[in-house]
């Protein structure tokens, strides 16, 4: 292959988001379930089949567009975690695109070229749950990348209002699928009054104001809307989607965990090989090709959405997804700064062919690749799968079931069995007081369970959810057999 040809194509859009997409449709065959997969194929089921609604008949803290996706993918093929993982790629390849164009309008065509390769494939890194394009993150993310691209675009146009809108709505959406993107909302807030509105009045940055808001609950209400057809009243919602987050299960408890996991994350992971590009961001912020105002937006963006990965406290892979649409831009930039110091069309292309080797390379999900590769070499049945198989085999469809604790193989187990839990607390995690734990009971009580499944020698999920509950599974259930690492108790 002549080297012209070479440049053009590691350089040409269609041909990267092609080789993205071959790659990450590879790594999303992983054989088996994630625990949220599990959770959300669950709800996504019974919503379907059986018309138990989310935030009334299943507790969970998720804003509706995972849910909705889940729903579909029941409804077209059974619940396939395939279908939503390959939207999921889609949504990364897409959102590569839309950092391409604007990371040219903010600097060069050439940045936008390698924000591509850093992003697309950053988002697929074993550490980042590689696999797991069917995460709430892979979605949040491009919609959050979508409302920044509006807002660039409205600086050179005359019908400044109405892209302002469409970022609002941009934004609605990419809330719709996890409530975090509100601390990239607040900087894509701060960056409309950097960027188009510092010179501006204060009647007309008010309004600005007000027109991306409008967006977000234009498309926060649509969303609703779509569970309001569904008999789900906006209380529900409300309590579901967003004051369930100051459950304490929706966060990590105690500030030494908190600490220990930030540690593991941002001091102890390949993340760390962003933090050069970041450093030498800062030391060049008189760039050629970067417009002051660019520059502080970059900033602002970086740290609210760090704050947002920070907010739980779990720093599981996924979450820190949040963060690399904005370190692959600067990364980017920083890259294109080096190599046109001098002349920029003379040097480009010089060096361009080998740049992109090299970030090839560095940013390469070697890891997570090996790791599908062995796994569908190698491919048996999971343990949740057989738990979910036996108590299929063990119950009629009318028979409810229970899992008292939160093991990952438990909660996937429950989406596999094809059978319904008694209650809509699916597990322990969010039990944390005597009002989630008399709704348990009533559960239980009302709709006794066939089979109460646990870990094995598992006794401080019991007694964790009160005395009532912990008599009424001494009193009425026995252990009946261990399957995988889980006590099955019978009801006696």
């Amino acid at each position: 292959m002549k080297k012209n040809n070479l440049y053009i194509i590691l350089n040409n859009p269609l041909y990267i988001s092609i080789f993205l997409f071959v790659v990450l449709c590879y790594i999303a065959l992983w054989p088996y379930m994630g625990y949220d997969e599990g959770l959300w194929t669950y709800i996504g089921r019974v919503w379907n089949r059986n018309g138990i609604r989310p935030y009334i008949g299943v507790v969970e803290n998720k804003t509706p567009g995972v849910l909705f996706l889940y729903a579909l993918s029941d409804y077209l093929f059974k619940g396939s975690i395939l279908f939503i993982r390959i939207i999921g790629v889609l949504s990364v390849v897409i959102s590569s695109n839309i950092l391409f164009l604007i990371v040219k309008k903010l600097h060069t065509q050439q940045a936008g070229v390698f924000s591509m390769y850093i992003y697309g494939f950053t988002m697929s890194w074993i550490m980042m749950d590689g696999f797991a394009f069917a995460q709430t993150e892979t979605f949040m993310v491009l919609f959050s990348i979508i409302s920044f691209y509006f807002i660039i675009l409205g600086r050179d146009t005359k019908n400044i209002n109405l892209w302002l809108f469409l970022s609002g709505i941009s934004m609605g959406f990419a809330i719709a699928f996890k409530q975090i993107a509100l601390t990239t909302f607040i900087a894509l807030t701060i960056s409309f009054l950097v960027l188009i509105a510092k010179n501006s009045s204060k009647k007309h940055k008010l309004f600005g104001i007000f027109l991306m808001g409008s967006g977000v609950i234009a498309s926060t209400l649509f969303t609703y809307f779509i569970l309001f057809i569904n008999g789900v009243p906006f209380n529900d919602y409300i309590e579901g989607a967003w004051l369930i987050l100051l459950n304490s299960g929706s966060r990590t408890q105690g500030l030494k965990d908190h600490f220990n996991n930030f540690i593991t994350i941002f001091l102890s992971s390949r993340i760390t090989c962003f933090y050069p590009f970041v450093v030498l961001f800062f030391l060049q912020r008189k760039r050629k090709y970067l417009k002051s105002e660019y520059f502080w937006i970059l900033i602002i963006w970086l740290c609210f959405d760090f704050i947002g990965v920070n907010a739980s406290g779990y720093y599981y892979g996924h979450q820190i997804k949040q963060l690399i649409p904005v370190l692959a831009i600067i990364t980017s930039i920083v890259l294109v700064d080096i190599i046109n110091e001098e002349s920029y069309k003379d040097v480009i292309k010089k060096y361009s062919t080998k740049f992109i080797i090299a970030i090839i390379i560095l940013f390469f999900p070697y890891e997570q690749l090996i790791r599908t590769t062995n796994l569908l070499l190698n491919v048996s049945q999971a343990p949740y799968e057989e738990i979910g198989n036996w108590i299929k085999g063990q119950t009629e469809e009318s028979d409810y079931i229970y899992i008292i604790g939160n093991d990952s193989d438990l909660i996937k187990s429950l989406s596999f069995s094809n059978r319904i839990s008694s209650s809509k607390y699916l597990n322990s995690l969010f039990i944390n007081g005597e009002k989630e734990r008399s709704i348990v009971y009533s559960d239980l009580m009302n709709k006794p369970p066939k089979f109460i499944l646990k870990e094995e020698n598992d006794t401080l999920s019991v007694k964790r959810l009160g005395k009532e509950i912990t008599k009424l599974v001494n009193d009425h259930y026995s252990s009946f057999t261990i399957k995988k690492g889980a006590e099955i108790l019978k009801r006696n």
